[in-house]
Order: structure tokens, then C-alpha cells, then sequence
């Protein structure tokens, strides 16, 4: 999934000339729409010169539940009110908020953050905003005007 425009292909090649309002209504177009979804997920994880990648069971029942599996050994659940995590390898669990998570990335998070991030929607809402719109080679980017001193926020919108 992308927040391309749907009219992004002219004459074969790539438009790049949309407005932000035009970026962020056609990414609004393309939000994923389904009940549940069950799948296989490579998840890749780099940290400076150290890399992993493991395949985990994906759920969601959108709005509502996500769950991951790592062959029964290895569990997570998401829901709007918390978040629980247990590994029977070294038996450890953890049932809390969104505070843990929220620390560890550096942001604050909640349900709907976390699911536009699997989802590879935009994690904050765009409508009410004033960006900056830009292209960085094929990709639209799209920036806030006003943005958090904390946090540096931007849209990558890859057209297709």
C-alpha cells in the first residue's frame, strides 16, 4: 500500500505535480479496508551493525485486536486498552499500557498509532494540519509546518 495518486501514471510516467491536499485525500482513498486479516510476516530488525529477521503469525481484527506469534513460544496481543506480551522461552510477561511502548520509540502511542504503523498508514492524523509538500526523487514528502521540537515528523508517500 502506498498514498499514491491514483492518477500518478501519465503518458507512462510518474506525476509528481499533486498539491498536499490532493496527497492527503488520495491517501485517504487508499486506507485499508477489511474486517479481519490473517497472514505470515517477515519482520527485519537492524540496530547499528546488528541485523535479525523472523517470520511471526500475524492477526488483526481491525479496530479492534492484534495478535503475533512467534510458533507458540513467543506472544503478543494489542488491543485499544493494552498491551500483553509473553515468552515462554525465558518466562517473561508483561501486561501493561501503552507507556512501554511509548518509551522505547520515543513517541506517544495508542491503538490506532500502532495499527497505521503495521498498516503502513500514517501514524498521525493529516487532515488537520498545515504541511509542506515536496518530492525527494519518486516520493512525495510531506512535512509539517509546525512540527515538535521532540519529534521530526515526516510523510513518505511512494507513488506508484
Amino acid at each position: 500500500m502506498s498514498c499514491g495518486s491514483s492518477t500518478s501514471l501519465i503518458d507512462g510516467e510518474r506525476n509528481l505535480n499533486l498539491s498536499a491536499r490532493q496527497l492527503i485525500k488520495e491517501n485517504s482513498r487508499r486506507v485499508a479496508k477489511f474486517k479481519t486479516m490473517a497472514a505470515r510476516v517477515k519482520i527485519d530488525y537492524v540496530e547499528g551493525d546488528n541485523s535479525k529477521s523472523t517470520t511471526v503469525s500475524f492477526r488483526m481484527e481491525k479496530d479492534k485486536t492484534i495478535w503475533m506469534s512467534k510458533l507458540g513460544f513467543i506472544k503478543a496481543m494489542i488491543t485499544p486498552d493494552r498491551v500483553s506480551f509473553y515468552n515462554k522461552l525465558d518466562n517473561t510477561y508483561f501486561d501493561g499500557d501503552y507507556a512501554l511502548i511509548s518509551d522505547i520509540l520515543g513517541t506517544e502511542l495508542d491503538f490506532e498509532k500502532v495499527q497505521n504503523l503495521i498498516l503502513g498508514e500514517a501514524i498521525f492524523g493529516l487532515r488537520n494540519g498545515d504541511y509542506e509538500l515536496f518530492t525527494q526523487g519518486e516520493e512525495y514528502v510531506l512535512k509539517p509546518k509546525q512540527q515538535s521540537e521532540a519529534l521530526e515528523l515526516f510523510y513518505f508517500c511512494l507513488l506508484y
